[in-house]
C-alpha cells in the first residue's frame, strides 16, 4: 500500500510539474510578444510624429517662399 501512495505522489508531483513547466513558458511567450508589440508600436508613434513634424516644417517653409 506504501509503494502505491509513493508512485501515486511521484505521479502526481510530475503531473504538476510539468503543468508548471508549461505555463512557465506561455508566460515567457507572452512577455516576449508583448515587448515586442510595444517597441514596434513604439517606433511606429515615433515615425508618425517626425513624419508629422517634417511636413509641417515643409508647409511653413512653402508658406514663407510663396509669401515673398
Amino acid at each position: 500500500m506504501t509503494v502505491i501512495l509513493i508512485l501515486l505522489a511521484v505521479g502526481a508531483g510530475l503531473l504538476i510539474g510539468s503543468r508548471a513547466t508549461i505555463a512557465h513558458d506561455a508566460h515567457e511567450h507572452f512577455n516576449r510578444y508583448r515587448n515586442e508589440t510595444n517597441a514596434s508600436f513604439g517606433t511606429w508613434i515615433k515615425s508618425g510624429v517626425t513624419a508629422a513634424v517634417s511636413i509641417t516644417i515643409f508647409i511653413l517653409l512653402l508658406h514663407a517662399l510663396a509669401v515673398r
